[in-house]
C-alpha cells in the first residue's frame, strides 16, 4: 500500500488508484482484495471510484481488505497529497489529542 500512495499522483483518477491498490495486493500474493479510495471532495463517499481526479490538498481515504495464505490483512489509512494546510494540521492535531485522551 505504500508503494500506491507514493505513486499516486496529481490528475490521476480513483479508479486508477484503487486499481493499483488491488493490483498491488494480489502481485504481492494475496488470494482476495478489495476496498475504497476516495478523495474528501468528492460528493460521493463510499459508492466506488470513479473519474474524480486527485488534486493538491486532496485527503484521501483508503480501507482495504486482503487475504495472504487465508488470514485477513486490513488497512484503513488517510493521507494528503502535497504538504498538509495550515487548516488540515491544526484538525489533524485535535483528532490525535481526542485519541490519545480517549485511549
Amino acid at each position: 500500500m505504500t508503494g500506491t500512495y507514493r505513486s499516486s499522483n496529481l490528475n490521476m483518477i480513483t479508479r486508477d488508484c484503487r486499481l493499483h491498490c488491488v493490483g498491488g495486493c494480489l502481485s504481492a500474493g494475496a488470494e482476495f482484495a478489495n476496498g475504497i479510495f476516495n478523495s474528501h471532495r468528492n460528493p460521493v463517499i463510499y459508492c466506488g471510484e470513479s473519474d474524480f481526479k486527485l488534486s493538491t490538498g486532496d485527503i484521501l481515504r483508503t480501507d482495504y481488505l486482503s487475504y495472504l495464505d487465508g488470514y485477513p490483512g486490513h488497512q484503513s489509512r488517510n493521507a494528503v497529497i502535497g504538504s498538509p494546510s495550515a487548516q488540515q494540521r491544526s484538525d489533524y492535531g485535535r483528532y490525535i489529542e481526542v485519541y490519545q485522551e480517549a485511549a
